[in-house]
């Protein structure tokens, strides 16, 4: 974990725990939102699943010589940059998945269908693509 300001700062792992980062959406026993270090609500950096409202605590386990990255545990956030790293995603054609007008998973996975068979499963989709006979 790092900060830019009021200075440059870099927080490197204690090995501790390996809490670097939690991701969480739509859930109702589970906090939503973006936490990265510590734990339930003692986060090194906590950010809201609406990205308007951010926590941090005083200290935080899984950094070391961590310092809290705001004035206050608790804060509003009016703009947020986020930075991808790593190479870029593969888009769903380059990962071999369907897109619109393309065929079935069964098309592609003859052994789905025969899964689905030998566990008893009725095969809705066999036939409905069959032409029908011409006259």
């Amino acid at each position: 974990m790092f900060q830019l300001r009021p200075k440059v700062e870099m927080y490197s792992s204690t090995s501790y725990n390996d809490h670097y980062v939690y991701v969480n959406m739509n859930q109702s026993s589970l906090p939503n939102g973006l936490g990265m270090g510590g734990q339930y609500n003692y986060w090194g950096l906590w950010i809201d699943s609406h990205f308007g409202v951010g926590e941090c605590s005083e200290s935080c386990t899984t950094f070391k010589n961590y310092k809290m990255l705001a004035s206050k545990k608790k804060f509003r956030i009016y703009k947020l940059e986020v930075w991808g790293v790593g190479e870029r995603p593969l888009t769903a054609a380059e990962k071999g998945e369907r897109t619109t007008g393309q065929s079935s998973i069964l098309d592609k996975d003859a052994a789905a269908t025969h899964i689905l068979e030998m566990a008893g499963r009725k095969v809705y989709s066999k036939g409905l693509r069959d032409e029908e006979p011409q006259d």
